[in-house]
Formats: structure tokens, C-alpha cells, sequence
């Protein structure tokens, strides 16, 4: 991947174990604040990177980040202190396969703090964008087209993004904590109103706890590189109640030219997926150690693929409302029928879509942010489309024949 010299701004990229993510500046420590008078004299460091997940639908994504701010109470919405002020922007789409961008270092007092929150700016900063121009908007995507399309921020947004993970200064140490902005939960793709709305999706490890798995990405018939595998760690968590919930993406890249892949990760056991057009879905266990890194060679099978394609019609068009279609596949793992998420989509009312997968059968998972959840199974055949409208007061179609129910 390369860094544009003229984007104005200093990044530091490496490629070390980090976990938690947390998004932060690089001013100094005059406002940083902590949560005990007794512990005032005793002070660590807290160092802020920032990463990404992946995104296909646009060319870029630009966030501008203007304050962290970080809590020590134990009320959630008092205690709040300014501890970093970079007013950056940052393009999350170059933060891929193991690059993170460093957003600043700052001393706090040591002691436990129980949450973090992400103030995100109104005017960007004064850097050029990747086609070498200012940059239009504070928040915004730039889709296939080129065109620059401005991000609304959701309700819940305006005040701040809030993390609620807890993280520990220690004196004369220092904590270093990573954001992981998934723009691709983060955006709602835009329907009628032309509007995409950012619902930001983030998450923090600290990197001496994380995991760094890497691999490559290739055909299991010839042993070339398949670029741009979504590669993703996923848990099927079968207790959540509500359906939409039973798969949690835990990070997810996209392979580069090589094939090759990075994702930092905390410890646990997941499923390891990888999704590319013209192969079956690939899926195994992944059981990876805190601080420990781990390999994995990914090889993919050729098979045919069709059109999984549909329109969002919401009885409310408000831009707040959106809908989330989530298409799912049983694949075995290890002699065990196990579920996994091909793709997903967040769209707005009268929004379309279209996405290939791998011909088979599918579970389609729609939920609203007001609504239940729902569930339909869908096939898809082999280069021929699947129709899938799903309404909130309305109906599914299969294959333009069938009509299924799935009230909201």
C-alpha cells in the first residue's frame, strides 16, 4: 500500500500486535485529566492508534476525529475529559492489513478509566484527499464514481462515539490502545434521500494483549493469488435472543495484490472466513493466543456463482431508520453444521443492491433498527438472479416466482 506524501499529515504505520481500539490526537498532556486526587503525582502514558475493517462500496472514507475524550467515573455521563485533540482527517480505507495510523501520545494520571469517547469534527483538516483536493466535507465517502458524498451524522453521534471499554494507566508506563472504525457497519448506504448516514461502529484492544494473524489467499488449483478475498473473523454466538445478533463479526480485511492478509485480534477461538466472487465460501476454526501471532494459508475452490440483488422499502423514510441484510450460510467446520455471514448490507429506504455469492442455499437476516427481526431462506442458482425485496410492510420475492411473507 502506498502513502500519498502530499496527504499533509504524519501517520505512523507499523505493523505490531495491538487489539482494543480507541481513536486520539496528538496534542499534549495540558488537558489530560484522571480519576483520583491521590494518584495525581503518579502518571503513565496512553498511546492512540487507529485501524480499519474493510469496505467495498466506496473508494474512500474520510472521518475527521476532533477530540478523545476519556472517563474515570462511574457514571456514564459525567466525568468526561478532554485527553487528545488532533482535528484530523483520516482516510479508514488506507488503514488495511496490519497499518494503523498513530493519532498521538499523552500522559494521564495512573488509575482505571471506564470508558473513552470519539468527538468526531465538523471542519476537516487542511490536507488533500486522494484525488488531490481539499476535502469537501469534515465527514465523507467518495463512491466509484469519484463523487464525494457527504456522511450525516446519526443522532446518537452528535455527542460522541462512545466506547465503553475499560483500560488501566500505569505510572511511569505506557497503555497503548487501537480503534478499529469498521466502516463497513459504520455507513448506511444511501436510498431515495441520496443521503449515507455514519452510525459508527468501533472498537479497542490494547496491544499487549492482542493477536496478530496473517496468511495468503490462494487458488487451490493453481496456487495463484486471489486479490481481494474478504478475509473476516467471525463468532456464531447461538445464545443471543435476537437472530440478527448470533453472528459478530470480530475484524475482517481484505486480501491485497498479493493475496496476502493481516487482522489483530483479541484471544479466543473464531471462525475464519473468506469470501471472494467465482469461489465457495471457505470457513475453519481459528484459536489464537493474547500477544501471540498465528498463520494461516487460506486456498479457495473455484465454483459458480449467482445474483443476490434487492430493493429496501421502509414504511418510515426517515433518515435515521435504516435496514440491515444480513445473508448467512451453513458451512461444516470440523464435522459441525456451523453458520457464517457471507455479506452484509446497511441501506436506507428505497436503497438497491446487487452482490454475488457462491450458488446455494442462503438464510437472509433483516432486521430495522426499530423492528423485529426477520428470517427467510433464499437459493441462489448459478448466474441467475435472486430477487429479494424486503418492505417493513411488505413481502420478500425469490427468484421473481415466489412470494414470501416477512412482516415487520
Amino acid at each position: 500500500m502506498e502513502w500519498n506524501a502530499t496527504i499533509g499529515r504524519t501517520f505512523r504505520l507499523v505493523c505490531l500486535p495491538l487489539v482494543l481500539m480507541a481513536l486520539g490526537g496528538c496534542q499534549g498532556s495540558e488537558e489530560a485529566t484522571g480519576p483520583a486526587a491521590d494518584e495525581a503525582l503518579q502518571q503513565g502514558k496512553l498511546s492512540v492508534d487507529l485501524t480499519d475493517a474493510i469496505s467495498d462500496d466506496f473508494k474512500a472514507v474520510y472521518v475527521t476525529v476532533a477530540e478523545v475524550q476519556v472517563n474515570a467515573s462511574a457514571e456514564a455521563e459525567a466525568g468526561w475529559k478532554t485527553a487528545l485533540k488532533p482535528s484530523k482527517t483520516v482516510n479508514l480505507l488506507e488503514l488495511r492489513n496490519g497499518l494503523r495510523a498513530g493519532l498521538g501520545i499523552t500522559e494521564l494520571d495512573a488509575g482505571h478509566y471506564s470508558q473513552l469517547r470519539l468527538i468526531l469534527g465538523s471542519q476537516a483538516d487542511s490536507s488533500v484527499n486522494m484525488q488531490g483536493q481539499a476535502h469537501a466535507f469534515a465527514n465523507y465517502v467518495i463512491t466509484a464514481d469519484g463523487a464525494a458524498h457527504e456522511l450525516k451524522l446519526a443522532s446518537e453521534t452528535q455527542t460522541g462515539i462512545k466506547i465503553v471499554q475499560g483500560f488501566d494507566i500505569a505510572a511511569n508506563e505506557t497503555t497503548e490502545l487501537l480503534l478499529d472504525f469498521d466502516a463497513h457497519a459504520s455507513i448506511v448506504l444511501a436510498g431515495k434521500s441520496g443521503q449515507y448516514v455514519l452510525k459508527p461502529t468501533v472498537k479497542a484492544m490494547e496491544s499487549n494483549q492482542a493477536a496478530v494473524v496473517s496468511g495468503r489467499v490462494t487458488s487451490a488449483a493453481d496456487g495463484q493469488a486471489i486479490a481481494g478475498t474478504r478475509v473476516s473473523v467471525q463468532v456464531q454466538a447461538e445464545a443471543s435472543l435476537d437472530l440478527k445478533d448470533q453472528i459478530q463479526i470480530v475484524a475482517s480485511t481484505t486480501a491485497d495484490a498479493e493475496g496476502r492478509f493481516t487482522m489483530f485480534l483479541p484471544a479466543g477461538t473464531f471462525n475464519l472466513v473468506a469470501v471472494r466472487e467465482g469461489f465457495a465460501t471457505f470457513a475453519q476454526k481459528l484459536t489464537v493466543e493474547a500477544s501471540a501471532t498465528a498463520s494461516v494459508d487460506i486456498k479457495l475452490t473455484a465454483a459458480a456463482s449467482g445474483t443476490f440483488s434487492g430493493t429496501v422499502a421502509l414504511a418510515d423514510a426517515s433518515l435515521e431508520l435504516f435496514q440491515s441484510i444480513s445473508l448467512r450460510q451453513v458451512i461444516i467446520i470440523e464435522g459441525t453444521a456451523t453458520v457464517v455471514e457471507v455479506t452484509s448490507i446497511q441501506m436506507s429506504d428505497g436503497g438497491t443492491f446487487s452482490v454475488q455469492a457462491p450458488a446455494g442455499e442462503y438464510q437472509v437476516v433483516t432486521s430495522s433498527s426499530t423492528e423485529a427481526t426477520q428470517t427467510t431462506t433464499i437459493t441462489i442458482q448459478p448466474e441467475a438472479p435472486c430477487l429479494v425485496t424486503a418492505s417493513i410492510q411488505g413481502t420478500v420475492e425469490q427468484g421473481g416466482t415466489e412470494r414470501l411473507n416477512i412482516s415487520f
